[in-house]
């Protein structure tokens, strides 16, 4: 049965990242095209990451209280398709644009955690389910989307990236909807999208001390710097690819090398687990992260570019599943979808939140390119912060073994 598992959740990675791709890709790109300056568009983009904070703690404990991560996922999608919607007949102006941005972005940048809990939930009773290798479909959607959807934007233009993505998010739904029904029918003891019967008396209580360890902090606090440091890369490689002589074809294919380069990182996570530890196999990611900042400090052309997000694999592509993974076993039980949210806040969400407005301002300052080696020292304090807290000094010392993945 694992293969069709493997099948199933690899379809729903694929068909919402690339509605995801087809919103978050663009999105800087279409407020520069809407007249946006480099200010409002780091605040904007700020505030688009500030409003995930707002869901993900809630939407976390809630699928962790009642069971139901698939239901919480599948009513997120329906807000987002109707959403999407509404950001392309709404008029281009500040106030409109930057309110649906922020709702959208509550609808839909919550999703992925919740998506990941649920895949790790179901991988706790279907061991073969491997979380790298369906992840890496969403990578695969993501490339294939962005790549053909930069050249239509051109000759058509940018705002059909929000039907192009209620779209996507319609197709998730129907698909998860159906992975739903076959648990139902075929493996009730998975279907965690059933809530869990209620019983007399007060519910468990939720271990907050365990779970707020010195391990989980300090994990959280380097997801935030790390994120702070690399999410300009992301918010302001439009603005780049202008100073170059970049267009938004160039755009599209940048995320689309993005997103292929992680594909055989993504599905290479099991087999580095089982074989290393998994604190170390995410110091690599962080090194990686590095070079990723730094090598964009000497772009001048628009190849250039685009060739330098081949970094995106061995640095994100690693982090992601080594920050599911990390998580998803520090967490004491009845918490874990809730880590999957808190270190989503930590990264996505504050570390964005708090990259996207610095960076904005550098930008404006110093210019892109100081910009870059300014990111590019705070991600090298990241990595030494790392290291002392989880190589050198870490409180578990022997106990720690590469796992079965």
């Amino acid at each position: 049965m694992h293969h069709r598992d493997n099948a199933m959740f690899g379809a729903i990675q694929f068909a919402f990242w690339s509605g995801f791709g087809l919103i978050f890709a663009f999105l800087s790109a279409y407020y520069q095209d809407i007249g946006f300056t480099t200010v409002q568009i780091g605040l904007v983009m700020a505030l688009v990451a500030v409003s995930a904070i707002a869901g993900q703690p809630v939407l976390g404990l809630l699928s962790d209280r009642i069971g139901a991560p698939g239901l919480v996922l599948r009513n997120g999608l329906v807000v987002g398709v109707v959403l999407a919607i509404a950001m392309f007949l709404t008029p281009r102006v500040l106030l409109p644009v930057a309110l649906l941005s922020v709702l959208i972005s509550i609808s839909v940048q919550t999703l992925p955690p919740i998506l990941d809990g649920w895949t790790m939930e179901v991988r706790d009773r279907v061991p073969r389910l491997d979380y790298g290798l369906t992840r890496s479909m969403g990578s695969i959607g993501f490339a294939l989307t962005v790549a053909f959807a930069g050249r239509l934007f051109d000759a058509h233009g940018i705002e059909w990236m929000f039907l192009g993505a209620a779209a996507a998010l319609g197709v998730t739904l129907v698909i998860v909807t159906l992975v739903h029904r076959y648990h139902l029918r075929n493996a009730p003891s998975v279907a965690d999208a059933t809530p869990q019967p209620v019983v007399a008396g007060p519910p468990p209580a939720i271990p907050w001390r365990e779970f707020f360890s010195a391990r989980m902090i300090g994990l959280l606090v380097i997801f935030f710097l790390a994120f702070t440091a690399f999410r300009p890369v992301q918010v302001f490689l439009p603005v780049l690819f202008r100073q170059v002589g970049g267009t938004n074809q160039d755009l599209g294919f940048a995320f689309s090398i993005m997103a292929i380069s992680e594909i055989p990182f993504l599905i290479a996570f099991t087999f580095l687990v089982r074989r290393f530890r998994d604190t170390h196999v995410m110091l690599v990611a962080l090194v990686f992260f590095l070079f990723r900042i730094g090598i964009h400090s000497f772009a001048t052309t628009p190849l250039f570019v685009i060739l330098a997000q081949g970094l995106q694999g061995p640095s994100f592509g690693l982090f992601l599943p080594a920050s599911v993974h990390l998580l998803n076993r520090i967490a004491p039980a009845g918490t874990r979808t809730f880590a999957q949210s808190a270190g989503a806040i930590a990264s996505f969400g504050l570390g964005s939140m708090s990259g996207s407005a610095v960076g904005g301002y550098l930008v404006d300052w110093l210019g892109i390119t100081e910009m870059f080696l300014v990111m590019a020292g705070v991600m090298a304090a990241v990595i030494v912060a790392y290291v002392l807290l989880f190589i050198v000094f870490r409180p578990d010392r022997g106990s720690e073994q590469p796992t079965a993945g």
